[in-house]
Formats: C-alpha cells, structure tokens, sequence
C-alpha cells in the first residue's frame, strides 16, 4: 500500500539522518589522531550542528506547511547528503566544524516535513505505529550505521567511510524523489491548507498551552539523549579501555538499542489504547517519563560498564516508549497548516536543549564525570513528568476543543 510504502522511505531517510549527524562520534578516535583537535574544537563538533539546526528549524517548518513537502525532503535529503561527502575532506577542526554547521541548515528541514507527510498520509488509527515506524530509522542508524562506521574506519580510514554514507544519501534523495507523489496537505483529513505567513502561524502554534508541555518533555529528554550520543562511545574508550569498535558499538546499541522496542510497543499502544480517547496518548507518555527518571541515578551510581549501560538503556526505553506518543498528540491540537511549523520550533527548543547538554558533558566530563553529570538529568525528567500531567489533566481537552470550533 502507498501510505506504508512512504513511511518506509522516510525510515531509510531517518536512519541517514541520524546516522550523518551522528558518524563522526563513533570514529572521533581516529578523526582526532588525523586532525589533531583541541579538547574545545571536539566539544562544539556537536552544538555547531545542532544550535544552527536549532536556529534554522522554526523557519524550515513553516516552509514544510506552505511549498511542496515532497520537493523540501528530497532536496534536504540530497544537501545533507552532499555535506556529508565533503566532511571526508576536512583538512583540520575549523573546516569540520564550519561543515557541521552547514548540516544543521540542511537538516532542520526533514523532521518537520517527513512527520507533516506522514500525519497527510495516515489518519489517527494508523499514526501510532506509522510514527514508531519513521522513530525506529533513526534509532537503527547509530547502532548499525555508527558500528559499521567504526569497523569500516579501521579498515579504510574515517575518510573513505564518510564518501561512503555521502554517496547512499545521494542515491535514496533520488528515489524518493522519483516515488512519493505530490501529498495535499491534510490530505487524511480533507482539510484544507490554510494561507498564513510565519509570524502569525508561529503565533498560533505558541498560543496552545499543551504545546509547552510536549516542549518540557521533548527538552529534558533532548539534554539527555544528546549527552549520551555524543559522549558515551567516547566514554567507553577512555575510561574502559575498550575497542574502538566495541566502543562504538555498545555506545550505540546502548543509546538506539532499547530505542527501537520502545518505540515500536509505544507506538502500538498508542493506536490501541487511544482509539476512542486521544487524550490517553498523554497520558502514556507522562507514565513512560515518570518511569524513565529514577534511571539516570543507576548510571550515577554504578562502578562497572554493564551496570551504567544498563541505566542508560532502562531509561532510553521509558523515554522512547512515550515520544513514540509525541507526534500524535500534537496532531490533535494543530491543525495540518500548522503542524510542520509546530515541529520545527519543537525542534529548535530540542536541539538547543540539547547542544547544552553535549557541551556542556564535554566541558565538564573530565572535572565531574560523564556518570555524575548524566545522573543530574533525573531531576529535569521528573519537572518534565509533571508538566505532562498538569497538560493531561487541564490543557489538552481544552486545546483540542478549541480546535474543533476554529475548523467548524
């Protein structure tokens, strides 16, 4: 069927997209014995990507509400793509941190229009599972494309390896810009798309109290998440001695691994359990947070590797299992004029969030540690938590009813 056919075409987009931004921590290693970088340069190799992403992301959303959402993912597939090539010939740490920012801009416009395509293609009975679907890409390319990344590297150096993922990228933009078809926006819905410049969409996106709620989770979540992305391999390796390989690979697997399960069961929970109230998609991820947040202190506290993968990972799940939800809740306060907006300022708080906790864990992880700065996120995920409830009990039922009477 078309719809299922797209939403796998945005999973292999999704696996590149977070394997691209992604790539370069599971060889740091080598790319730092090559180029020689300063203890600073490898701390912004992250926040240069995600704070101009987060710069560009609300603007790249309102883009994916008023031009073509097709013609916006296939040629940010392709520039991102065409970035990433020319990462393989970086001659020091000023050009690799110059062409991350250049990443950014080029893939702030995918999440927005890949999750706006998707909610134009597949009504509320199907949103669920078509989203834990398109959230699975992106937690599988660390794990398979970030060891794969490792092992190819030491066979044929970071440079060859980077080509490589460049030129894949290359190729599926082009697939998909030859298969997807031109996609009316509320397609799902029959409604109409509406006409609004960026100020006023962004406005009414910022006036939905549930929203800021969905921001606490998706914000304290982000702080985490990055951390853990960009420093945990590299934590392995330093502290544990281990592989450059086995490095990258249980720093990805740890970090995707439970991810991807989390995803699929929150996304197929969220079909079921919310088929008759929307407002129960909430409600799971309030419960998933909750659970989520005592875990980063098992990492505070543990002495060995397997016991600090295995409060990262517990986490990870809990965390995966409820923004499996976050998507489609939005979907039931937005209208689909506004939904590719909506996600790109999500994105911008997100990457924000998360470039300060990426940084700051590199700023700081030789004075305190990985272990105790990475404890501190329980404290952000219980506030979260509690945000959730507070939109789960008062805003959400009175957002969406709002909604309703602004499309009657």
């Amino acid at each position: 069927m078309y719809k299922w056919a797209v939403v796998w075409l945005l999973f292999a987009a999704a696996f590149l997209n977070l394997e691209d931004r992604t790539v370069i921590f599971s060889v740091l290693p080598l790319i730092d014995n090559d180029l020689k970088l300063t203890k600073l340069e490898s701390a912004w190799l992250m926040p240069a990507f995600l704070w101009v992403y987060a710069a560009f992301s609300p603007f790249a959303g309102w883009m994916g509400d008023r031009w073509s959402r097709r013609d916006i993912l296939c040629w940010c597939l392709l520039g991102w793509s065409a970035v990433t090539l020319l990462c393989a010939l970086a001659a020091n740490g000023a050009h690799l941190i110059a062409l991350r920012a250049v990443l950014g801009v080029t893939q702030a416009c995918y999440i927005p229009v890949a999750y706006a395509i998707l909610a134009d293609t597949h009504a509320r009975e199907t949103r669920g599972r078509a989203s834990a679907i398109l959230h699975a890409g992106g937690a599988l390319g660390p794990i398979i494309g970030g060891t794969l990344a490792a092992w190819l590297s030491q066979t044929y150096g970071w440079r060859p390896t980077l080509a490589v993922l460049g030129a894949v990228g290359i190729v599926l933009g082009i697939a998909c810009r030859l298969y997807i078809r031109e996609i009316r926006v509320g397609g799902s819905e029959n409604s109409a798309a509406g006409s609004a410049g960026w100020l006023d969409t962004s406005r009414a996106v910022l006036r939905t109290p549930t929203f800021y709620c969905l921001l606490a989770a998706s914000g304290s979540a982000a702080v985490a998440v990055w951390m853990l992305i960009t420093w945990l391999p590299v934590f392995l390796f330093d502290e544990y001695k281990m592989q450059l390989t086995k490095s990258a690979l249980l720093g990805n697997l740890t970090i995707s691994g439970p991810i991807l399960p989390g995803f699929v069961i929150g996304g197929l929970l969220s079909d079921a359990i919310a088929r008759t109230d929307p407002r129960r998609r909430l409600l799971i991820v309030t419960v998933c947070f909750a659970a989520a947040a005592p875990f980063p202190l098992l990492f505070w506290f543990a002495s060995d590797w397997p016991l600090v993968l295995a409060g990262a990972a517990a986490f990870l799940f809990f965390r995966a299992m409820g923004e499996s939800n976050w998507h489609p809740v939005l979907y039931e306060i937005s209208p689909p004029a506004q939904r590719s907006t909506a996600v790109g300022i999500a994105n911008s708080f997100n990457t924000l969030m998360g470039g300060a906790g990426a940084l700051i864990a590199g700023f700081w992880r030789d004075r305190f540690g990985l272990q105790m700065l990475f404890g501190l996120v329980s404290i952000l995920i219980l506030l979260a938590a509690g945000a959730l409830f507070l939109g789960y009990r008062v805003y959400f039922e009175r957002d969406r009813q709002r909604l309703r009477r602004a499309s009657a």
